[in-house]
C-alpha cells in the first residue's frame, strides 16, 4: 500500500511517502508563505520521487489552525 503523509502541525511541514518498503521524506519551514503554497510543495515532492496522487491508497493530513 502506498501512503502519503502531510504534517503541518508543528514548526516544520513534514512530507513523507511510503511505497512498498521504501520511505521518502522532506521538510520545509512552516511559514505563512509555505503553508499557502502547500499544494505546490506536495506536487514538487511527488514529482521528485516519480509518484503522483493517483498512486496512493491512503493520504494522512495533520494541520492545526491557530486563531
Amino acid at each position: 500500500m502506498n501512503i502519503l503523509i502531510v504534517d503541518a502541525a508543528s514548526d516544520e511541514i513534514f512530507l513523507a511517502i511510503i511505497v512498498d518498503k521504501n520511505i521518502y521524506t522532506c521538510t520545509h519551514k512552516n511559514s505563512k508563505t509555505n503553508f499557502e503554497k502547500l499544494i505546490i510543495l506536495i506536487e514538487d515532492f511527488l514529482k521528485s520521487n516519480k509518484t503522483s496522487l493517483k498512486q496512493f491508497m491512503l493520504i494522512e493530513v495533520l494541520v492545526v489552525l491557530q486563531g
